[in-house]
């Protein structure tokens, strides 16, 4: 009798670059992740020093997989799982960014930064990007 190992990936479609499938995604950060220590990347987030020494080298190994795919580094990781949860820890302090939110027909709030739709929101600022939501559905509707 054998054992059927299953792994389930967590992270965000933002993360995975071009038409890469997820899984193959994961394996490259799994392989790339041990190789992150001697990786020199000249691309560089502030957000990259307050993460834990696990997270940094998944983070360094994504953006080498993004570079191997895309050709450039990516332009913005906030939405990256590392980062959101730094964010959710306390380590990365909130983001000092505003943008102002749109409702659909359906009430579904869209995030005026990253796209994310949040049918209920939870605070005041994106649980994927993290930067703060001024909500003009009172001066809209007045």
């Amino acid at each position: 009798m054998g054992f059927v190992v299953v792994a389930q990936i967590k992270a965000n479609e933002r993360e995975i670059p071009g038409n890469l499938p997820p899984a193959l995604w994961m394996q490259k950060v799994l392989e790339y992740r041990y190789e992150a220590e001697t990786l020199a990347l000249p691309w560089y987030r502030p957000a990259m020093e307050l993460l834990q020494p696990e997270e940094l080298a998944r983070l360094r190994a994504k953006a080498r997989i993004w570079l191997e795919v895309t050709g450039v580094f990516p332009e913005d990781i906030s939405c990256w799982m590392e980062i959101r949860r730094a964010r959710e820890r306390g380590d990365i302090p909130p983001s000092t960014e505003f943008v102002t939110v749109e409702i659909d027909e359906e009430g579904t709030l869209h995030c005026g930064r990253c796209g994310a739709r949040w049918s209920r929101p939870h605070g005041t600022s994106c649980g994927l990007c993290g930067v703060q939501w001024i909500d003009n559905r009172e001066a809209i509707e007045a």
